[in-house]
């Protein structure tokens, strides 16, 4: 497994407890940054980052609201699991870093764990960064990965915090919206759940989240669930 660190990442200071004791001294400068580190600091994970849009966006609304965000991603970097929508060796280590320079956005804050999200180095490597403020899942949509996907990152959310599945809305009474640019055909050829999501994640989330008394939905944006998590039920 490889990691694609920024360069500038100096931001994993304080993101254990034990960081914090190696790193600690009586001084004004310290126990400012302990101040800073435990009021205005969040941590986010997105397992499936792509070319980067949501950490680009986290990016950009942090630090609009003057909140220290710092974001992990889970991925391959590569095209494994997309079959031929994307032809030829796309380099998505690159494409991140120009979503994030067009969105005129920061690097030094974000990081990526490289692998699949069900490989256990990567949930394993992922695990020492939680817990996390918010959970973002848009990872492979099989269901078994999906399944797998849940079972290993929404334990990683912490207590009261967010966990959003990409894709999981099939069951909910939303409108069918189906894109006229869609790759996937006509109108009349597309699955009437496009909008909604696809229904083998929505299985799975209805299966493993949706039964967990841990966690309370509180709302959907279109194809996007989210839920809190409650640690003590």
């Amino acid at each position: 497994m490889n990691e694609f660190i920024s360069d500038t990442a100096d931001w994993r200071r304080f993101d254990t407890f034990q960081g914090l004791v190696d790193s600690y001294e009586d001084t004004l400068e310290i126990h400012t940054a302990i101040r800073d580190d435990f009021f205005t600091r969040v941590k986010m994970l997105e397992v499936g980052v792509y070319r980067g849009q949501i950490p680009a966006l986290m990016t950009l609304l942090t630090g609009r609201y003057g909140i220290t965000g710092n974001i992990v991603g889970v991925t391959e970097l590569s095209t494994i699991g997309f079959g031929d929508t994307h032809p030829g060796d796309p380099d998505f280590a690159e494409d991140i870093a120009k979503t994030f320079a067009f969105a005129k956005q920061p690097m030094g804050n974000f990081r990526v764990v490289q692998g699949n999200s069900m490989d256990e180095d990567v949930i394993y490597t992922t695990s020492l960064e939680a817990p996390f403020d918010l959970v973002y899942i848009d990872g492979g949509h099989e269901y078994h990965e999906v399944v797998s996907d849940i079972k290993n990152y929404a334990e990683m959310v912490k207590d009261g915090g967010l966990l959003v599945i990409d894709d999981a809305s099939c069951s909910l009474n939303l409108p069918f919206e189906a894109s006229s640019v869609s790759p996937i055909g006509t109108i009349e050829n597309r699955n009437s759940h496009y909008s909604k999501g696809l229904d083998e994640v929505t299985q799975a989330v209805e299966e493993l989240v949706t039964t967990d008394p841990r966690f309370t939905e509180i709302f959907a944006v279109g194809h996007n669930r989210v839920w809190r998590y409650n640690e003590v039920v």
